[in-house]
């Protein structure tokens, strides 16, 4: 689905916008290779680091029970999500490059007309999902949920609660990819399917780490049209996310076209290969 920032707008896509930065040449450099596999890493390393941490903690307070509610939080999800959706962009902007060393690099081209291959429309669902819902994680915490008497304010908590938020903000900076308003729906299905679980956790008898029948005190179900309501919020807040993301990505664009017009000399001998998307055409 695809809405432009104004009526009239045109989008055109290509799969290089989503394995490159907009402040490198055409083809990879090895710093954006390097920026990328550091992400990667980073985030494997962090949701390691949590589970372990997570489990020595409970182990050594002997309630084993609680090994297994890792990832009933949502933090633990967007630790996962983070690190699916940068190690799956890693290995395609990899990819690219050795193409590109080898000469043997090109876009996907089906029957005279470019089409997005599935696994960029992966990456960019990934990242759509990741990005916003980081931030509403960060937001959350730190404003509504964060008691000092409970959480540290270690590596872990940070990984979780701050860092990926603002490595979405540094990456929106960094990279070529698009992003487009109507894509904000990504994360809100995502939110909208975690509500779910939540509700059936509670149905279940499931508890929190302090023996609470919820996950979340702001997702009591016992009280289902207060939770309905925030549910109601969480979903306007993704929008709202999602749509700064889009204003950043905006400005990104104006400078990519002022400074760096590398897609515009290069338009004759790339028409050929991209998708012009309309505002009317959402599908």
């Amino acid at each position: 689905m695809v809405m432009g920032w104004r009526d009239s707008e045109e989008i055109n896509l290509n799969s290089k916008q989503f394995t490159n930065s907009w402040l490198s040449g055409e083809r990879v450099g090895i710093l954006y290779i390097l920026y990328r596999w550091f992400l990667s890493v980073f985030f494997i390393v962090s949701i390691i680091q949590s589970v372990v941490a997570s489990t020595i903690y409970f182990l050594d307070k002997s309630e084993p029970e609680n090994v297994y509610k890792y990832f009933i939080y949502l933090t633990n999800n967007g630790r996962w999500l983070a690190c699916l959706a940068y190690s799956v962009e890693a290995g395609l902007v990899t990819g690219r490059f050795y193409q590109e060393k080898k000469g043997i690099y090109k876009e996907c081209i089906d029957e005279g007309e470019y089409t997005l291959p599935f696994y960029i429309k992966i990456s960019w669902f990934l990242n759509n999902c990741t990005s916003s819902i980081s931030v509403l994680i960060c937001t959350v915490y730190w404003t509504l949920l964060y008691n000092a008497e409970r959480q540290r304010l270690d590596f872990e908590n940070f990984s979780g609660h701050l860092l990926t938020a603002i490595v979405s903000f540094i990456d929106i900076c960094v990279s070529d990819r698009p992003w487009i308003l109507l894509h904000s729906l990504q994360p809100v299905l995502f939110c909208i399917i975690y509500c779910f679980f939540s509700l059936i956790y509670f149905m279940t008898g499931g508890t929190n780490y302090y023996g609470k029948p919820y996950v979340y005190n702001i997702l009591d179900w016992r009280s289902p049209w207060k939770t309905l309501g925030i549910v109601f919020l969480v979903t306007i807040a993704l929008i709202i996310i999602h749509s700064t993301f889009y204003a950043i990505f905006r400005c990104r664009v104006f400078l990519k076209k002022k400074y760096n017009p590398r897609n515009e000399c290069s338009r004759g001998t790339t028409d050929q290969t991209k998708e012009t998307l309309h505002v009317q055409n959402i599908i």
